[in-house]
């Protein structure tokens, strides 16, 4: 979602993560353009953007699969019975979701809730990127208020029983800020680390620094990575983190404060240096 921006009318091409502000990377720009000459990426996320809603549930007989989080509504026909799930969240922002379901009378099915990657050991599938620590927080489910046992299957939370009216399920995915190295093949990533929160990757940019982002180092072992809300301006209502890391001025660390933004979300207040991968202390 990095490539287009929040305003809807500019546009990345390629989706860089490092950019010193001034130095063209997109068709001959330095920041977001209004068109290209071979436009196919506008165009894809305009057929893509209203399709979402589609891919947010499936089902089968006596199965029901949610595949994204949303605030969203939806009536999905089963073998026994209709059944109506309204969705309240503020995902990806918050990984409190809840479902509350209605039906005409009591049904049987299995609900599965998909428990992302991220929520486990690392934040995307494969081998090339493993959060810096280990620590796992277990997603927490419950109905009605009441905590409930599950397993995952095929990476979905499965829950059966019998569901009536009323019900209301509460998916906790215990969101936390989190350290990413990637493996020592990527020459360029190598002495630096990335910051996720839940599934999104954040970026600092030069536009809320006074000092120069290349020089910054981030201190792996920091623990107090606040979470605050953006308050004014395109970016309100945007979750930004700040982490502690250093600054090397005249031979000497100063430590400071880096606030980040979601990667998604950068150059939407014009141009300037922005780093995904920032060195490490």
């Amino acid at each position: 979602m990095a490539g287009i921006s929040l305003t809807g009318d500019a546009f990345f091409y390629v989706n860089t993560l490092e950019s010193d502000g001034s130095t063209p990377f997109s068709f001959g720009a330095a920041g977001r353009s209004p068109w290209f000459s071979t436009a196919c990426c506008p165009s894809n996320l305009a057929r893509l953007v209203p399709q979402v809603s589609g891919m947010m549930y499936a089902s089968k007989s006596d199965q029901i699969f949610t595949s994204f989080y949303a605030g969203s509504s939806v009536v999905i026909p089963l073998e026994e019975g209709n059944v109506y799930i309204e969705q309240k969240t503020a995902y990806p922002f918050d990984g409190l979701i809840d479902l509350m379901i209605k039906s005409e009378d009591e049904l049987s099915f299995a609900l599965n809730l998909r428990i992302p990657t991220w929520a486990g050991n690392q934040l995307v599938p494969g081998e090339l990127y493993q959060y810096l620590n280990s620590r796992e927080v277990k997603p927490e489910i419950s109905v009605n208020g009441k905590a409930v046992s599950f397993e995952v299957e095929n990476g979905f939370a499965v829950i059966k029983r019998k569901w009536a009216t009323g019900d209301k399920v509460t998916l906790n995915l215990n969101m936390h800020s989190r350290f990413n190295k990637a493996i020592d093949f990527i020459e360029a990533n190598r002495g630096r680390l990335a910051v996720s929160r839940g599934p999104l990757v954040y970026c600092a940019e030069g536009v809320d620094h006074d000092f120069q982002l290349s020089d910054v180092m981030l201190k792996s072992e920091a623990e107090e990575i606040s979470v605050e809300s953006i308050g004014s301006g395109i970016l309100k209502g945007i979750p930004s983190i700040k982490v502690k890391g250093t600054y090397r001025v005249d031979e000497t660390d100063k430590e400071v404060g880096l606030q980040m933004i979601p990667y998604y979300s950068w150059n939407n207040r014009g141009n300037s240096p922005m780093f995904v991968w920032i060195k490490e202390k």
